[in-house]
């Protein structure tokens, strides 16, 4: 979310969000697709502070399908535990992209299972009633701290090499950082 100047223009276009002072500040939320290994962005939204981070993931997707399409890009979506849902991993798939999520321990029956067993990966089948089910590969990764992360993939990286990645996402927050403080 970044903090727009007051003004009754920006309020009505980015909606209000409130604050100690009851009229509030309009804010915006922007989400970026970003090029990690190229640090490059390859499509940006700003829009209204309802707006969802899923949504406009999707949007995101939709605007890049040509670029993945013509293979101008063969990327791999990092995404932390915020975007961990089936959906967002039928879209990726269906688009045949590679993905990397970071999923909560309690997401669903499936990744619980995992989580209490001493498997440190396996292949989860996610089921769904009125759809067909979907399967990717699940791994657990030991942070320096000692706490352990559950990463959701389609890759065939190693757990080392998917640690590796997915940390490389912390280059999109301070490519965020950069953007707050330009605007």
């Amino acid at each position: 979310m970044i903090q727009l100047p007051d003004s009754n223009e920006l309020g009505q276009v980015f909606l209000r969000a409130k604050n100690n002072n009851g009229a509030g500040m309009p804010l915006a939320r922007a989400s970026v697709l970003y090029d990690l290994n190229n640090d490059l962005a390859l499509d940006a939204l700003i829009t209204h502070n309802k707006h969802s981070k899923v949504s406009l993931f999707y949007e995101h997707i939709d605007n890049s399908l040509h670029l993945i399409d013509n293979q101008v890009i063969n990327p791999v979506i990092i995404l932390d535990r915020g975007y961990a849902n089936i959906n967002i991993i039928e879209s990726t798939l269906k688009n045949k992209m590679l993905f990397l999520i970071r999923t909560k321990a309690s997401l669903n029956k499936e990744v619980i299972e995992f989580v209490n067993s001493n498997v440190i990966e396996n292949i989860i089948i996610f089921k769904r009633k009125d759809r067909d089910n979907i399967s990717c590969r699940i791994v657990k990764v030991k942070l320096k701290s000692g706490e352990i992360e559950y990463l959701l993939t389609n890759t065939e990286f190693s757990i080392k090499e998917l640690k590796e990645l997915y940390y490389k996402r912390w280059g999109i927050e301070t490519y965020y950082g950069y953007i707050k403080s330009s605007l």
